[in-house]
């Protein structure tokens, strides 16, 4: 079934671990979220970053999503990847084998979304469950 929504940020704190040169660093966040449309419930994800330069960026992490679908809850994770390039993050989802709880038991599937700077991010996810 193919799903869509919303997610807000609702905070980011990010630490630079190393510095490799003027442009260059190692980063990680933990990112707070709240999710609305197809998906209700919020989700933390701790992520690592690499920043080539000013205007571009490769990522990773894991999504713990705790929420619910057509008012059934339960948990899953999802492995984001993705490159922010000129102000553009294009990130793709795979939900993590084996993660599901509850309503999320046995899911399976990938999607994403594209976004630029801002605090609400239009998703979408095809998902088997």
């Amino acid at each position: 079934m193919k799903l869509s929504g919303t997610y807000t940020h609702l905070s980011w704190d990010e630490t630079m671990i190393e510095q490799v040169n003027e442009t260059q660093k190692l980063s990680e966040a933990l990112v707070k979220e709240e999710f609305d449309g197809d998906l209700q419930g919020s989700a933390s994800i701790k992520m690592q970053l690499f920043y080539c330069d000013d205007a571009t960026a490769h990522y990773h992490g894991f999504r713990l999503f705790n929420g619910s679908h057509n008012g059934k809850s339960g948990t899953m994770t999802i492995l984001e990847t993705g490159t922010w390039v000129k102000d553009k993050a294009t990130t793709h989802w795979q939900i993590v084998d084996g993660s599901g709880t509850g309503a999320f038991e046995g899911a399976a599937g990938q999607g994403g979304y594209e976004a630029g700077h801002t605090k609400q991010v239009n998703w979408h996810l095809d998902v088997q469950i």
